[in-house]
């Protein structure tokens, strides 16, 4: 307990002298505990560039860099600059380890599978950064990691399917995976709505939207105890602009919920056409449809959308460290920091936890350690009890739902 004040008064100064960009920055030792807790108390912000601006990776530059691997253009663009966002502000607040600079070297995988493992390989064989960050969208991730994991570099993803960690040593997640996720909304589905039916919208070229259709049948069929529950499933494909076809077929069959497991551009969507066909049914949705995107193209049509989430600023109320974050980002984009914000701004400060402990950027075995090896982590979006066989935490989640254009915080499931 008394860490934890100390980290947490440590987040507060900082965050002062960020502000006023008064003092030069220093590093922490390697005996404290998180540093998400605690900045460095210098104000300047690390450049953010992209791996093909330059090829200062192939030259020793005395700097820690870190790679970031998000789509920042094309269809996952919206989940993309919300993970750069919790990134910049990590590295803004906390710029050094070590001793050293910590250096942000970003790539755009533009929201593409091909794309994804090319700058995955930039960043590994051009730029040759230390560890790695990202990426959003599991078909993404699914995509890269492998170069990564044959280049034993250490890694921190922001998707959520379990085969992204599963089977690899050098990849982790400081989220909860898709089963979770998948429980988490059937339970909200049988025990608060009291649903007894429910049909799936479901994205078949999507890898995460497949893998979290099948979790939340298999919880919400074992929830209502009825082999039943499930009276459909439609499908579609990313890109698709029509949905009269499945929207009929679920207008037909009229369940108690609809749970809808895709991106948020494809929720927005699916959600104002449902209203122009006059379907007003609950809609329940994954991770993936935390974007302010949901909200600017499907307005009133979302409205009452549900959606599992990795925080909530509402969690600052019992959160010391959420309360200093969501302070932190609200000075610096005048705004309240999303789910995505606050699970990379986890993954930034773990790695340099991590590399901290370490006491070498060299030592990636020691790295990988302190990372699948964590108890009872204190984080912005909860403590972290990492699985060491699956690279995936034990994790409480935030229900949201969205209420007069914005998302609103409603209950939170425990594992």
């Amino acid at each position: 307990m008394f860490k934890m004040k100390k980290r947490v008064a440590a987040l507060g100064i900082s965050l002062v002298m960020a502000a006023t960009a008064a003092l030069s920055g220093c590093s922490g030792s390697a005996g404290e505990a998180s540093a998400e807790s605690k900045a460095s108390t210098a104000a300047g912000n690390t450049e953010t560039g992209t791996a093909g601006d330059t090829g200062a990776g192939t030259e020793d530059t005395g700097k820690i860099r870190i790679g970031v691997w998000e789509p920042l253009t094309g269809a996952m663009a919206g989940g993309g600059e919300q993970d750069l966002e919790g990134y910049k502000l990590g590295n803004k607040l906390r710029p050094t380890v070590l001793g050293k600079e910590v250096e942000l070297v970003v790539v755009d995988n533009k929201s593409d599978k091909i794309e994804a493992a090319n700058s995955m390989s930039r960043l590994v064989e051009k730029e040759k950064v230390d560890c790695i960050l990202g990426t959003w969208g599991s078909s993404l991730a699914l995509a890269g990691v492998d170069i990564s994991e044959a280049a034993e570099i250490p890694t921190i993803v922001a998707a959520s399917n379990l085969n992204i960690t599963n089977g690899r040593y050098w990849v982790i997640r400081s989220a909860y995976a898709d089963p979770f996720a998948g429980s988490v909304v059937a339970a909200y589905a049988a025990d608060v709505l009291d649903a007894k039916t429910a049909v799936v919208v479901n994205n078949i070229a999507e890898d995460y939207s497949v893998t979290l259709a099948e979790y939340f049948k298999s919880s919400f069929t074992d929830l209502t105890g009825n082999p039943e529950a499930i009276i459909g499933e439609v499908n579609y494909t990313s890109g698709d602009q029509d949905y009269t076809a499945p929207l009929n077929t679920v207008k037909q069959l009229n369940p108690d919920v609809l749970f809808v497991p895709g991106y948020y551009q494809d929720i927005a969507l699916i959600c104002i056409q449902m209203k122009e066909m006059g379907l007003d049914i609950p809609i329940l949705a994954g991770d993936a449809a935390l974007a302010p995107e949901l909200i600017s193209i499907g307005g009133d049509a979302v409205e009452g959308v549900c959606i599992n989430a990795h925080f909530s600023p509402d969690q600052a109320a019992d959160n010391e460290l959420a309360a200093e974050f969501v302070e932190a980002f609200q000075a610096e984009y005048n705004k309240n920091p999303s789910s995505d914000n606050a699970v990379s701004f986890t993954n930034y400060n773990l790695m340099l936890d991590a590399i901290e402990a370490a006491g070498s950027i060299d030592d990636n075995k020691a790295i990988m350690e302190f990372l699948r090896n964590l108890k009872d982590y204190p984080s912005v979006t909860g403590t972290i009890n990492m699985d060491p066989e699956k690279g995936t935490p034990s994790k409480s989640a935030p229900i949201l739902t969205i209420k007069d254009g914005e998302f609103k915080y409603v209950t939170t499931v425990n594992p």
